[in-house]
């Protein structure tokens, strides 16, 4: 089997690692300033939309982006899963995509559970490592996902993030495998069946201080909409320009998905 890259991807850039803090502090600013405009953003239909949070965080870390959603006519829901983070110590890729597998597992419970509940494709948005469960589960339950929506996915090899290191630290292992290479093969998103067959948003930034913007991609062959936005990592889930996008995404007619009309943008983001 030939391993998918010899050289080992290169992280984000430590000036922009360094300044996520601040920087989301600012978009965190900015969005109290602009609900009132975000307001006029487009409006849902009431359908179930299913808000997955980052490695390390849980319901409480999207609340604002679920409050506002609710305000625009989404039926924004938790998942549930409590903290997405391993409450044991990962030792290889292999314990990674092990416990990549039970949160899944968990997530595809909490959507059947919607499904049943309101008896309609649900939308799923991922943030960071959740951004990789929302799109695989996409990909394995087709009949009962409407769109994904991706913000700072790692979709590509997990060495060209920050959060490689940090979970080096936190589980003091090396998450090393005997073969690495293959270990990184089945870890990446990218190199899933494709085209996708849900309706896929990739929102990505340029100046992510976590997740390198080259990782942040799908292939084109994937078939899925990317839009750039200048933001912190942190701050994705905070930010007025991101709000605007997924309104502007989740309320499309389904089935009749389209690629995004920069257009639509409104002069003041």
């Amino acid at each position: 089997m030939q391993s998918y890259q010899k050289k080992t991807p290169t992280p984000p850039k430590l000036r922009h690692s360094l300044s996520e803090l601040p920087r989301a502090a600012i978009e965190g600013q900015a969005l109290l300033l602009t609900l009132p405009l975000l307001r006029s953003a487009a409006k849902g239909d009431n359908h179930p939309v299913l808000i997955v949070p980052g490695f390390g965080g849980g319901d409480g870390s999207t609340l604002l982006l679920r409050k506002w959603l609710t305000s625009q006519n989404f039926a924004s829901k938790t998942w549930d899963c409590g903290r997405n983070m391993a409450t044991y110590r990962l030792r290889s890729i292999a314990d990674a995509l092990n416990f990549r597998q039970e949160m899944l597992a968990k997530l595809n419970r909490r959507v059947e559970q919607l499904y049943a509940e309101y008896d309609r494709k649900i939308s799923l948005i991922g943030w960071s490592l959740g951004g990789l469960y929302v799109d695989q589960l996409a990909q394995e339950y087709p009949e009962r996902i409407r769109q994904v929506i991706t913000l700072g996915a790692p979709h590509g090899d997990p060495r060209g993030t920050a959060a490689w290191s940090l979970m080096q630290r936190v589980y003091r292992g090396k998450l090393s495998d005997p073969d690495l290479e293959r270990g990184i093969a089945a870890w990446r998103t990218s190199d899933k069946p494709s085209p996708r067959t849900v309706p896929t948003t990739v929102i990505y930034s340029p100046t992510d201080g976590l997740v390198a913007p080259k990782e942040a991609r799908l292939p084109t062959s994937a078939g899925a909409a990317h839009i750039a936005i200048n933001a912190s990592h942190c701050g994705l889930t905070i930010n007025p320009r991101v709000y605007w996008l997924i309104a502007n995404r989740l309320a499309q007619t389904e089935g009749k998905e389209s690629d995004f009309c920069m257009s639509t943008k409104p002069c003041w983001l």
